[in-house]
């Protein structure tokens, strides 16, 4: 999260456990700073530093053949779309995403991060690829948004 001030502790996990592809949430350019560290590691990256706890980095140790930041509904609120490159040399989609949560004072309904949800899923049902969805859907596992995006 944007606040933490531990990315030294994220640091020390990357390297203890040598992800292929490493997701940050909430993250801005103080993160981007912090994480160039681990860019000898995981030398592909795309990033969307952000100060309104909607920023992301993905980071990879394999390449990305193809990045795309998008904001799909909201402005300000993007997501990352990329192929990645696995040693077999086939591809994966992957989807980050991080759609806006409902809120009783700020968004009282969650039509946006339910159109979000929707877009990902039509693209990821068109696609004839491998897909990875991931991120922070700002849903539960048993609600009706969930269900449709499955």
């Amino acid at each position: 999260m944007t606040p933490n001030p531990k990315a030294n502790l994220l640091i020390q996990l990357v390297r203890e456990h040598n992800p292929d592809v490493l997701l940050t949430l909430k993250s801005d350019k103080w993160w981007e700073v912090q994480l160039k560290e681990i860019a000898a590691d995981m030398p592909y990256s795309v990033k969307c530093p952000l100060d309104n706890l909607y920023g992301m980095h993905v980071y990879s140790t394999l390449p990305l053949n193809e990045h795309e930041i998008t904001n799909l509904v909201e402005k300000d609120v993007p997501s990352i779309h990329i192929t990645l490159r696995l040693l077999s040399d086939k591809t994966i989609r992957m989807h980050f995403v991080h759609p806006a949560p409902p809120s009783p004072t700020a968004n009282p309904e969650s039509a946006e991060r339910d159109v979000e949800l929707v877009i990902v899923a039509r693209s990821v049902a068109e696609s004839d690829q491998p897909v990875i969805v991931t991120g922070d859907p700002n849903d539960l596992a048993w609600a009706a948004t969930t269900r449709l995006f499955s």
